[in-house]
């Protein structure tokens, strides 16, 4: 609990809300507990709208710079990976295609801060402004978690203007 408390300051969780976490063997575990929050979560909301939740498959978005990790995630709990590309123009997840991915369905878009490939970060701040306009235009609200496997530790310290964590409204977990 004592850990938790000191990473929800590190990643400016709200003080006036309650949150959790948990330790875990490694981030892929960590990614795994992310995924299946984002699910259920988006189930519950799907269902309350009226959504008939069965007659697709959800779907997670994220940039093709993921860990396996979340392949697995998805083949173990029947989600479709939408995966927007990367090219030598966009080295990290594309904010300009990130909503062409995106429908009722999408339990929610994974920004990843360290991909391990470019050694570029997603641009959490941007996808956050998207996802903002877009959920200001429907009922089926979208919400990022923060792949962090490889930045969470060091960039509150090494870049500590990046805004990537808790600050922004529409991060709702984050894994390291």
């Amino acid at each position: 609990n004592r850990c938790v408390n000191i990473i929800a300051d590190l990643w400016h969780a709200p003080k006036d809300q309650k949150f959790m976490g948990t330790s875990t063997i490694g981030s892929s575990e960590a990614c795994m507990l992310g995924g299946m929050a984002m699910k259920f979560a988006w189930r519950k909301r799907a269902e309350k709208l009226g959504l008939d939740i069965y007659a697709k498959k959800p779907n997670l978005v994220i940039s093709s710079g993921y860990q396996v990790c979340w392949e697995k995630f998805c083949v173990y709990w029947d989600i479709d990976m939408r995966v927007v590309p990367m090219d030598k123009d966009h080295m990290q997840l594309s904010t300009d295609q990130v909503l062409d991915y995106v429908d009722e369905y999408t339990i929610g878009v994974v920004g990843i801060l360290g991909i391990t490939y470019t050694g570029c970060y997603d641009d959490i701040y941007a996808l956050n402004e998207k996802l903002e306009e877009y959920n200001s235009k429907t009922e089926y609200k979208v919400y990022i978690h923060v792949d962090a496997a490889s930045g969470g530790f060091f960039t509150p310290f090494v870049e500590p203007d990046i805004i990537w964590d808790f600050r922004l409204k529409n991060v709702i977990s984050i894994n390291t």
